[in-house]
C-alpha cells in the first residue's frame, strides 16, 4: 500500500512540474535563419499545444502560423512557433506576433558572421505531438 501512495505522489508532483515547465518562461541564445509562414490544421488533440483563436470550434481549425527557425551555439535546430496569447493561457498578454516576426527577419545571420540573440519563450518542442515552443521577445545579445 505504501508503494501505491509514493507512486500517486510522484506523478502528481511530476505532472505538476512539467505543467510548470511548459507554462513558465525560458530563455535560449541562438542565431536565427529563417523565419516562414505554414498553414496548419490543429485537430483536438493537438490544439492544447497552441494559442486558442477566438472562434474556435470542436472541429478542426486551420490557420497560417509564423515559424522562426534557429541553431544554438552547439549547432542544435530550434524552431519556434509566433502566436499571440492574447487573454489566454499562459498570461504573456503577446499582442505583438507582426513586430517580433520583422525582429527576427531582421537577426537573420550566417555561420560564418553570427548575430545572436536571446529568445524569450514557453512551451516544449515536440516532434511527435507537433508543438513548438512559443517565441515572446528576441533581444541582441553579444554571444552565447
Amino acid at each position: 500500500m505504501a508503494y501505491i501512495k509514493w507512486i500517486f505522489l510522484i506523478t502528481v508532483w511530476g505532472c505538476f512540474a512539467a505543467f510548470l515547465h511548459y507554462t513558465l518562461p525560458q530563455y535560449d541564445v541562438v542565431r536565427i535563419v529563417s523565419t516562414y509562414e505554414e498553414r496548419q490544421e490543429l485537430d483536438t488533440w493537438k490544439r492544447v499545444f497552441w494559442s486558442t483563436p477566438d472562434n474556435q470550434s470542436q472541429a478542426a481549425v486551420t490557420r497560417d502560423v509564423q515559424f522562426i527557425q534557429a541553431f544554438n551555439a552547439g549547432g542544435d535546430a530550434m524552431v519556434y512557433r509566433n502566436e499571440d496569447t492574447g487573454w489566454h493561457w499562459p498570461p504573456y498578454f503577446k499582442f505583438d506576433t507582426a513586430n517580433l516576426y520583422t525582429e527576427a527577419n531582421d537577426a537573420i545571420s550566417t555561420k560564418d558572421d553570427p548575430e545572436w540573440v536571446s529568445v524569450l519563450h514557453y512551451g516544449r518542442r515536440s516532434i511527435f505531438l507537433s508543438s513548438f515552443p512559443n517565441a515572446i521577445s528576441i533581444t541582441p545579445v553579444t554571444g552565447p
